[in-house]
């Protein structure tokens, strides 16, 4: 059965709840700037020592592109496909970073190359004894929140059918009925929000009789249990303010909230009884019973680890930051997507974050033509057509089936309009799926057939496509496996993306945003993927060579053409800064700032709860 994709944003933490790294990066941090194309010398190679095959395809594409030998790195690693996250660590993670500080490159590596026999996979973390007692109370956390909201929701009802009653407005419906309400709710959250927004309309504009200004006291009170501090935020400015007077001043609120934002995503990072005991008290007093529902929800995600299964390829991209600045449940917001940043410094990175390709296919002579394939493109130029498989859906929402399809038809346009490829669109739920179907290809991007590769495509040297679903690059070493990646390397594809499992929609990049930026010949393979796709420290892999470009040189893509058939475009006001191009912080330094401001901001939470009593 296929897993739907979940088109919202990022699990790694829930409403208010944000990586704590992301925060302190508003902080500046000391920083290295490097002014260069992608350079070889930014790359290093990582091999397996137990798989003989893996060196020779490190030492052949150092050969090809001019990288040093020395930045080759072979390490102790399983001969399997898969890792478990304690290896990882142990045998990956910290072995490497050594690695790179011996060698003097942890400043000036900014790529990381994975090969054949190196892990694809790595699990989630085995549940220590003490994440099974946090997670016993986190359970009973949640059980009390999901009851109290329970019954404040009931509150809310019934000062909605007093409401209903008093001004005999039976148009105005309101969900459930008192009894059913005590039922199981799969959305109390979003119940109760709802709830008060009809209330909220209904009592701003009500007489200042006795019975609305009881109704509006006893709505009140249930918003403050329910939103905690932030209740006065919510009805700020409104022309019949419904809140209590409060002895903070706006400023001093907004300034309070942020700051209790903050030190829950750092108190989550580092769980300690202290800690812990303090989050539930932050998140009840500012954020009320929704705040310590969605703590508890994101503990019990965190202490079972669920969803922090992996691509090691991705969660390489972190290697800098310590485990305990990050939580391996979910995944991390991938700064250098250039539509995260439209207002940041665009030369500034927030941390050291690495760009991790993999060099690997069915076969270790099938890696080596991974990069002799891309250099013949280079020097030959990428022939053929452009395949684009939609299936004529309407765009409804952001990030949802309709908007990547619709990001298909814009590539389509604008690659007709701009460039002299032919484009073959297929827009109905047929796909390209016969042999001979789709000859000469040079482009690909579509969906949706879940793990079952079809025999329809000719990949000519250079080709580079993507097939939108899940599991497509479960593996690649397997010989029955079914899954695109595998599949289109045997059969000559030079470069292609896919998930290690279920990754979500979102997880992929947008056809129209990878396509059209590599199009523009300003960047390599990497770079344009990295600027595309929304998230690291998940589940995605990139094959092929990192350093590829087909159109080095060559200006098919501008930023006007783009704007004119890909909107997403038209909220940049430049083309992004490649990332080798942005200030790269030293990983060594900027990891000793991090704690020192990780410490100072630790110092704020006693007088925080202190302030607000």
């Amino acid at each position: 059965m296929v897993i739907p994709f979940c088109t919202r944003g990022s699990w790694r933490f829930v409403g208010f709840i944000f990586g704590a790294i992301l925060l302190l990066t508003q902080f500046a941090l000391p920083q290295t700037l490097v002014h260069a194309k992608l350079l070889p010398t930014q790359l290093v190679i990582l091999a397996n020592e137990n798989e003989p095959e893996s060196l020779r395809v490190a030492l052949h594409y150092a050969n090809q592109r001019g990288i040093p030998r020395s930045h080759i790195v072979n390490l102790n690693l399983p001969s399997s496909e898969t890792i478990s996250w304690e290896d990882y660590e142990k045998h990956l993670a910290i072995p490497l970073k050594e690695a790179l500080i011996t060698k003097k490159l942890s400043g000036i590596v900014r790529v990381i190359v994975t090969t054949y026999g190196v892990p694809l996979r790595v699990t989630a973390p085995q549940q220590s004894e003490q994440e099974k007692a946090w997670q016993t109370d986190a359970d009973e956390w949640h059980g009390a929140a999901m009851d109290f909201l329970k019954d404040i929701h009931l509150e809310l009802l019934g000062i909605l059918e007093s409401i209903q009653k008093e001004t005999q407005s039976p148009g105005i419906a309101f969900s459930g009925n008192l009894g059913s309400s005590r039922g199981k709710q799969k959305n109390i959250l979003t119940q109760i929000e709802t709830t008060i927004r009809k209330i909220h309309a209904q009592l701003r504009n009500k007489d200042a009789s006795p019975v609305h200004q009881d109704l509006k006291t006893q709505f009140f009170k249930s918003v403050l249990q329910f939103e905690g501090l932030s209740a006065y935020h919510t009805f700020q400015g409104n022309p019949s303010t419904l809140s209590e007077p409060v002895s903070l001043s706006t400023g001093q609120l907004h300034t309070q909230l942020k700051l209790a934002q903050q030190l829950l995503s750092l108190l989550i990072q580092h769980p300690t009884k202290q800690h812990r005991d303090w989050a539930y008290q932050l998140a009840q007093r500012f954020f009320g019973l929704r705040g310590v529902f969605r703590l508890s929800t994101t503990e019990l995600d965190q202490f079972t680890h669920k969803d922090a299964a992996a691509s090691v390829d991705s969660e390489l991209c972190v290697l800098w930051l310590d485990p305990r600045e990050y939580s391996p449940h979910g995944r991390i917001p991938n700064p250098f997507y250039a539509w995260h940043r439209p207002q940041q410094k665009q030369e500034d990175m927030p941390y050291p974050l690495l760009m991790v390709s993999r060099i690997d296919a069915p076969t270790p002579d099938l890696a080596k033509q991974l990069i002799d394939r891309a250099i013949m493109a280079e020097q030959m130029g990428l022939a053929g057509k452009v395949y684009l498989d939609a299936r004529g859906l309407k765009r409804k929402q952001a990030l949802g089936y309709g908007d990547y399809d619709q990001s298909l038809r814009n590539l389509g346009t604008f690659i007709e309009n701009h460039t002299t490829y032919p484009v073959i669109l297929e827009n109905s739920k047929k796909r390209f799926r016969h042999p001979g179907d789709a000859p000469d290809v040079a482009l690909y991007a579509g969906w949706y057939r879940l793990r079952h590769y079809e025999d329809a495509f000719s990949f000519n040297p250079g080709a580079i496509g993507y097939h939108i679903a899940s599991g497509e690059a479960i593996s690649i070493h397997r010989p029955r496996e079914k899954g695109w990646c595998k599949n289109a390397l045997e059969r000559g594809i030079t470069a292609t993306i896919g998930p290690t499992s279920e990754p979500y929609l979102d997880a992929f990049p947008k056809p129209s945003e990878f396509f059209g930026l590599i199009l523009s010949g300003r960047y390599s393979l990497i770079e344009a993927y990295y600027l595309s796709i929304r998230h690291v420290s998940w589940r995605m892999v990139l094959f092929g060579d990192p350093l590829y470009n087909p159109w080095k040189g060559v200006t098919l893509a501008t930023l006007p053409g783009l704007q004119q058939s890909i909107p997403e475009f038209t909220t940049l006001k430049t083309l992004p800064l490649a990332p080798s191009d942005m200030r790269f912080p030293d990983p060594i330094q900027s990891a000793q700032t991090r704690q020192t401001l990780r410490e100072r901001l630790l110092s704020q939470v006693v007088p925080l709860l202190n302030s607000s009593s």
